[in-house]
């Protein structure tokens, strides 16, 4: 009978979520598979990825980045690898949701954890870039390397990029070639055009494979960038790898490659006109391919030093010539790229066999899609222009050059683009790619940000709330972080509340500050949640609550804060929004000591003297309080200076001894990274 009843008022449960499904699903898209959105709404993890997909897509129903993302979340709260990888994703590009790379890098982080590879991938490149989570080169390549070993092209070819970083031993990669040209070589077998230009590269010198030029101009072949475009002339210049010699063949070709933007070739054929062998001698003109080669060697043909070589030739010429040639320099444009025939008829005992397969469509940016963009912002296409920004920027599938980013982020910049003027405008802050001009970064982010762009208006706050090259102004700087917090910037939600709890040039106004640090602390931003925190510790702006001061310290704690830690340690010591205890003082005062907090320091030292929470050891209470210098503790009864005297005098002369001996080799682990500190750097 007990059963019978279970069973009906289960079944009029369900019968009741499924017309609850149904009445959604209706409102929603009567295109959706409906058995889909029933099993969505009932928990059905799979049905919740399915559906984050259709969204996504748009199969079935208007593409839906939010909604897409909300069902992602579902499925990937519940464990879903591949819907913790999107999610990740998601808030990687700002899809559906602000653009958050902690969060982006916790989810990404939790799909590779059960082995998701482009989660893995994507892991390694933020660990690479620094995004989200310590810069870490070491765990960046582990991450690669877990991706590439189950086949990933552009893991294994990041991965062979990570291991040619010069002096990449020093964060803990160890140069090492013939792992280059191990993981360069499966990328590059896959069809990663980058990767096989690397190869060719790696034969042509012979370093990590022995020197073979004919497998450069193999990989050449493959390939047919602009770089190998570059290489494979220089193999014709000399007449190696079954080459013949053709100088004016060679010359072409890195004319071509030098057109298309490619230093080595421009630098090439700068140091051709310089010597006049194979070419007639013309200073003016080896001056302008130098010029415009930067400071990019031309290693191929020995000339190691471009910028030394341009100052032998501008010596060379009058000042009439070198203002000619800066004028043909500033005006050069990049011409379209080419599919090069690569000498295919100049080949001696050219092999047999079919040529190599084309890219799966998607994969990467290949030469014609790239040609393709290319020719578009020519047009003055301004998406195409700002896209291939983006592309040199991030260094995508080519590789990163600043110089050619901030060229058309300029050209997007100077048709309105928002975007393009606020990355613009960074570039001239930070000098990437142009020098670092900040009246010029406040002109670019002030177009974008007088457009609605909320990274722009932060970073103009940021430029007159630290007064670089311009008289400091925290009226306007409150201004601009206004506009940019009100569109849910949390850099510049933190900085508001930073600037009206010190009354900077505002009346000083806790409840204000509160306002805008609960705004960015809710997003994750460590410096606020701490800064919350301490309101609710002091009852400023806030009734005094130190439940939830103990709530956000922890927030914040649990990201590395170290002065979260410390005052978390020290609420658990007095029992103050939380339940007294000392053992979890201490774990919270020793994270915080070990990132080097001197007032965590002297706790933590008072509390093993006393044997509180810890076993008592006055070794190691006197090692804590001489590491904090003196600086008191905050809560204690003792001063640090007496406390360490009274410990002093029970020690031997061999224990003062083993802890000075511990003193000097102590090195502090590094906090949480100052994402988005307000008083020091603001990140674009």
């Amino acid at each position: 009978m007990f059963m019978s009843m279970y069973a009906k008022i289960l079944c009029v449960s369900v019968f009741v979520v499924l017309l609850s499904s149904f009445a959604c699903f209706a409102k929603e898209s009567l295109s959706l598979p409906p058995n889909v959105v029933i099993k969505a709404r009932l928990g059905d993890v799979v049905s919740q990825y399915a559906l984050g997909n259709f969204y996504y897509q748009g199969k079935y129903v208007q593409q839906d980045y939010a909604e897409a993302a909300l069902w992602y979340r579902k499925a990937a709260e519940q464990g879903h690898k591949e819907a913790q990888g999107f999610l990740g994703y998601f808030y990687d590009q700002g899809l559906g949701m602000p653009m958050n790379f902690i969060e982006a890098a916790k989810w990404y982080r939790k799909a590779a954890d059960q082995g998701d590879v482009i989660s893995q991938h994507h892991l390694c490149y933020f660990y690479f870039r620094g995004w989200g989570v310590q810069n870490d080169k070491k765990q960046a390549a582990d991450w690669c390397l877990k991706a590439a070993e189950q086949g990933s092209r552009d893991a294994q070819g990041m991965l062979g990029y990570i291991n040619s970083i010069k002096a990449e031993s020093k964060d803990g990669v160890p140069q090492d070639y013939v792992e280059v040209a191990k993981w360069y070589r499966k990328s590059a077998e896959q069809g990663d055009i980058l990767a096989q230009t690397k190869m060719g590269f790696l034969y042509h010198e012979g370093k990590g494979v022995p020197q073979n030029y004919k497998k450069a101009v193999k990989w050449y072949r493959k390939s047919r960038d602009k770089a190998s475009q570059y290489g494979f002339a220089i193999l014709t210049l000399e007449g190696k790898g079954g080459l013949r010699q053709d100088s004016a063949l060679a010359i072409e070709m890195l004319r071509k490659a030098a057109d298309q933007g490619e230093e080595g070739a421009a630098a090439a054929l700068g140091a051709l006109y310089y010597k006049g062998k194979e070419i007639p001698q013309n200073y003016e003109e080896a001056y302008y391919w130098l010029t415009l080669a930067g400071n990019k060697n031309n290693w191929l043909t020995g000339d190691k030093d471009t910028a030394a070589l341009r100052e032998s030739v501008a010596k060379k010429l009058s000042p009439e010539v070198l203002a000619s040639v800066h004028k043909r320099t500033s005006e050069w444009t990049m011409a379209k790229p080419v599919s090069y025939s690569y000498g295919d008829n100049n080949i001696v005992n050219k092999p047999e066999g079919n040529p190599p397969p084309a890219l799966s469509t998607g994969e990467q940016i290949s030469v014609l899609s790239l040609s393709d963009l290319i020719t578009k912002a020519e047009q003055r296409d301004v998406i195409s222009q700002y896209t291939l920004g983006n592309i040199y920027y991030q260094g995508k599938d080519i590789l990163q050059d600043y110089v050619e980013a901030a060229k058309w982020y300029h050209k997007a910049a100077e048709q309105g683009h928002k975007e393009a003027q606020g990355f613009l405008g960074y570039f001239y802050e930070e000098g990437l790619g142009i020098p670092t001009d900040l009246t010029k970064a406040e002109k670019w982010y002030r177009l974008s940000a007088n457009q609605g762009d909320a990274i722009s208006q932060h970073h103009i706050c940021v430029l007159y709330f630290k007064g670089r090259e311009f008289l400091k102004d925290y009226k306007q700087a409150a201004d601009w972080c206004r506009k940019s917090a009100e569109q849910g910037n949390m850099d510049a939600q933190g900085l508001l509340g930073h600037i009206y709890a010190e009354g900077l040039d505002v009346p000083q106004d806790y409840v204000e500050a509160a306002k805008w640090y609960r705004k960015a602390a809710e997003q994750g931003f460590i410096y606020p949640q701490n800064k919350l925190a301490i309101l609710y510790h002091e009852g400023l702006g806030v009734q005094q609550d130190y439940v939830e001061a103990a709530k956000w310290y922890r927030k914040a704690a649990d990201q590395k804060d170290n002065n979260a830690e410390y005052s978390l340690g020290s609420l658990y010591s007095q029992g103050k929004g939380v339940p007294q205890s000392y053992e979890r003082a201490v774990k919270w005062l020793r994270k915080a000591s070990d990132h080097g907090d001197a007032q965590a320091q002297a706790a933590l030292g008072a509390l093993i003297y006393e044997g509180k929470g810890t076993q008592q050891n006055y070794e190691e209470a006197a090692f804590w309080l001489t590491l904090a210098h003196g600086v008191n503790d905050g809560f204690g009864d003792k001063d640090t200076a007496t406390l360490l005297n009274e410990i002093t005098k029970k020690l031997s002369p061999e224990n003062l001894v083993s802890i000075q001996k511990r003193i000097k080799k102590w090195v502090p682990v590094p906090p949480a990274p100052p994402h988005g500190n307000v008083t020091d750097k603001a990140e674009k």
